[in-house]
Order: C-alpha cells, then structure tokens, then sequence
C-alpha cells in the first residue's frame, strides 16, 4: 500500500516497469554502491572472490 500523496498504485507500478527495463534503476544502484565505497575509502573496484 503506497502513501495517500503519491499517484495510484499502477501509475508508479508502470514507472517503476519502465525505468527497469532502461536499466536505471542498475545505475542509480551503481552510483550509490560507488559513493558509498568513495566514502568509506573503499577500493571502487574490488571484489569479494
């Protein structure tokens, strides 16, 4: 159930479809996961195998 202030459930459904299959929701993870790495002072590209 999504707050009363938002659009209904199928119009943020429909967005939601749809930025997944342009791949953004992959590249809003992708720049989180390496500002979160960069603050942490992470290697960005380092791998756990």
């Amino acid at each position: 159930m999504l707050p009363h202030d938002l659009p209904p459930y199928t119009t943020v459904y429909g967005y939601f479809q749809k930025w997944q299959r342009k791949g953004i929701w992959q590249k809003i993870h992708d720049q989180v996961r390496h500002q979160l790495r960069q603050d942490l002072g992470l290697d960005e590209h380092s791998t756990v195998a």
